[in-house]
């Protein structure tokens, strides 16, 4: 099969995450506001499925009424981007949620589309790992430390001058005490964020009672709209500090 340009940009965009039908039709389409037809996406998907390129898995709606499909990347599809120039550490390891994680691990692909549309806009370096490519390649000796949602790394000015940490999404399904025990790691600076200002307060307080020092918080709806470095962190001692006043860059 011979992939079309539109092919692997669409490829590109799912390298942050699975995408649904209804996201993937404004690849297809002329423009971002003339969509193609669903009928044409799932058609062009129907190729790239048997040709091994995308794996799709059907959702049905919790209220039961009806369901939608998402779309993910395979390996086959990753050495694809590999070889037409995309670094291995800008794509998500290719995977489709269970059910049970499937808010989560959308909530994460969002949070990696901010991070890389913010990267483009302010001309920044990045890197990144998941979940899954972090637990797949650690260490005998790091058996047993917290593993993030996400691993980042950014670089300023030139690629000897960066940071590294990491970022947990919490949705408040998990306990506060485990959260805080089992996912955040003492020794690296962790962006937490999490989808309401109480959760946030119960985690803060908790933090701050085990001595998380080097971890801060911020609403996943204010990410979103500006990114990591014009975000408010909060700290466990309730100052606000944006991500160039908390972090401290080091010559890598």
């Amino acid at each position: 099969m011979t992939l079309m340009s539109r092919d692997l940009e669409m490829f590109e965009q799912m390298s942050s995450g699975e995408l649904s039908n209804r996201e993937m039709r404004k690849f297809f389409g002329e423009d971002p506001c003339t969509p193609a037809s669903k009928s044409r996406v799932i058609k062009r998907l129907g190729v790239l499925i048997k040709s091994g390129y995308v794996q799709s898995r059907r959702y049905y709606r919790r209220d039961n009424k009806g369901f939608f499909v998402l779309n993910a990347l395979t390996r086959k599809a990753v050495v694809a981007l590999v070889n037409n120039g995309i670094p291995i550490d800008h794509i998500r390891t290719p995977y489709l949620p269970s059910d049970m994680m499937l808010r989560h691990e959308r909530t994460v692909s969002r949070v990696v589309r901010t991070i890389k549309l913010e990267a483009g806009e302010k001309s920044v370096l990045f890197r990144f790992w998941d979940e899954i490519s972090l637990r797949k390649n650690r260490g005998t000796r790091d058996r047993g430390k917290p593993i993030p949602d996400l691993r980042v790394e950014l670089y300023l000015e030139d690629i000897s001058l960066g940071v590294s940490f990491d970022i947990e999404v919490d949705l408040g399904t998990e306990q506060t005490i485990f959260f805080v025990r089992k996912k955040i790691c003492r020794a690296k600076p962790t962006l937490v964020l999490c989808n309401s200002q109480v959760r946030i307060e119960q985690l803060r307080s908790l933090c701050r009672i085990y001595d998380h020092e080097m971890v801060v918080f911020a609403p996943l709806e204010e990410f979103y709209v500006h990114g990591i470095f014009d975000t408010s962190w909060e700290t466990i001692e309730q100052q606000r500090k944006k991500a160039l006043e908390y972090f401290s860059f080091t010559n890598t």
